[in-house]
């Protein structure tokens, strides 16, 4: 993402869920991340000039690193119909560059 990052990117990341936000806490990808990692890549994500969009399950870890972004909430299913809240971060500077997203409530 550092290697394409200028100011008229957009940047849409798609991690791993937080192991702490699922119900079956088995491996479900190839890739895991732990929650350092998440940590990190959050870290490096704060740092980009681009927008940033990240998708996700809401959790204090992502909440709290980023504060300050625009979240926007959907009640969907997962797990076999079981409830969920899904959970898009838009990073301060999308609202610079007017990107909007309307999500049906």
């Amino acid at each position: 993402m550092a290697q394409h990052d200028a100011p008229e990117t957009l940047h849409y990341a798609d991690p791993p869920y937080v192991l702490s936000t699922r119900s079956d806490i088995r491996p479900d990808y190839q890739y895991e991340m732990s929650d350092e990692q998440h940590a990190a890549f959050l870290a490096q994500i704060k740092r980009l000039r681009g927008m940033v969009i990240v998708s996700g399950y809401r959790c204090e870890l992502y909440d709290s690193a980023l504060a300050g972004w625009q979240r926007f909430d959907k009640a969907t299913n997962a797990d076999g119909a079981a409830p969920r809240v899904e959970s898009l971060w838009l990073s301060p500077n999308t609202q610079t560059h007017q990107l909007s997203l309307e999500i049906d409530k």
